[in-house]
């Protein structure tokens, strides 16, 4: 009897999902990164901080105009506008709001430059995430593709082992259905050899029973 072959059956159940990144995903991504790394997405940018500037610099110049003509209304009433008063006083507030200007803009550049320090440490923190995550994402890829390489081979063991006891299972009942025809044939020759021997002795016991005559 030929040897049965093993035969690989694909085990059953829903095809695998296909749970690969989107690679416009991906791209997405890497860009918004870089553009926190280059200052592009900011909290504040130069643009926003120069404007701030320069709304700074006209309400504290409008304030001072403001300022000087109150002054002026003072002086006129007074009736002492011309006396040269109205001149130092308006050079002395715009000196004031000149220097209220440089410190407010200094203040806006500390600003401008913590946010950007944040937002290179939100750019450090979110690339580390990104890295981890895309790590263990390979990881777990790798994983799976391992337990199911070893699924497959039990599997294919069990498989193996279940035609095997099949096949010996076949090569009992083939020797068992021989045995019992062997035992078949030796039961009837055993019977034939009785009746000859019967035969036998019944010839000898008439030849005995002549010859005493």
């Amino acid at each position: 009897m030929p040897e049965a072959t093993p035969t690989r059956v694909r085990p059953s159940g829903p095809a695998p999902v296909n749970v690969e990144p989107s690679s416009e995903v991906e791209t997405d991504i890497r860009e918004t990164l870089g553009q926190l790394k280059s200052g592009e997405i900011s909290s504040m940018s130069k643009e926003q901080a120069d404007l701030l500037k320069q709304n700074l610099a006209q309400s504290a110049r409008r304030r001072g105009e403001s300022t000087i003509k109150q002054l002026d209304r003072d002086l006129i009433r007074r009736g002492i506008y011309r006396s040269g008063i109205a001149n130092r006083n308006a050079r002395n507030v715009r000196l004031q709001i000149e220097s209220e200007i440089s410190m407010g803009e200094r203040e806006i550049e500390v600003k401008r430059l913590a946010a950007q320090f944040t937002d290179k440490m939100l750019y450090l923190d979110k690339s580390q995430t990104w890295l981890r995550d895309r790590h263990n994402y390979e990881l777990g890829k790798e994983q799976i593709a391992a337990q199911r390489e070893a699924t497959s081979a039990q599997y294919a063991v069990g498989m193996a082992s279940v035609e095997a006891q099949r096949y010996g299972a076949r090569l009992s009942a083939g020797a068992a259905r021989a045995n019992l025809g062997f035992a078949k044939e030796r039961f009837e020759w055993e019977k034939q050899q009785t009746v000859i021997d019967r035969q036998d002795r019944r010839t000898v016991n008439f030849v005995n029973m002549w010859s005493n005559l």
